[in-house]
């Protein structure tokens, strides 16, 4: 995941979510850090998306046999946000890591990404979402 093609390629699939307004990507070992600015049009269709998320059950399927459920969760802050990309096994997941999945489950639910895809967001990724004031 290191290489220009696949850092382009992860930068095109967070710019499919919406409601992003900034994106920071960068190696979950801090060795390397890519800025990639993402553009999103609105802040409504990500609110909405966590918001659904959130207090319901959320089953999500990263690509794998294995599927992760989740009941009732807290809302996730969004402001500064560390999101992960990761395929750890999460027993009781941080906000960060919950949230990495409510995206990733979002663009697979709604067919923007496939299997392929997921397997690239599974990998050792971090983003940093923020929003505008």
């Amino acid at each position: 995941m290191t290489d220009p093609k696949s850092i382009k390629r992860v930068g095109e699939l967070l710019a499919l979510l919406p409601g992003v307004t900034h994106a920071k990507l960068r190696r979950s070992d801090a060795s390397s850090v890519v800025d990639a600015v993402i553009g999103c049009e609105s802040l409504a269709g990500f609110d909405a998306v966590a918001r659904s998320a959130c207090g319901a059950n959320v089953l999500v399927t990263l690509g794998r046999s294995e599927a992760t459920s989740f009941r009732k969760l807290e809302s996730v802050p969004f402001l500064n946000c560390n999101v992960h990309f990761d395929d750890a096994e999460v027993e009781c997941p941080s906000e960060c890591e919950r949230f990495g999945f409510y995206v990733a489950s979002f663009l697979y639910n709604e067919s923007i990404i496939d299997d392929s895809s997921l397997d690239e967001l599974e990998t050792a990724w971090s983003v940093n979402f923020s929003r505008e004031p």
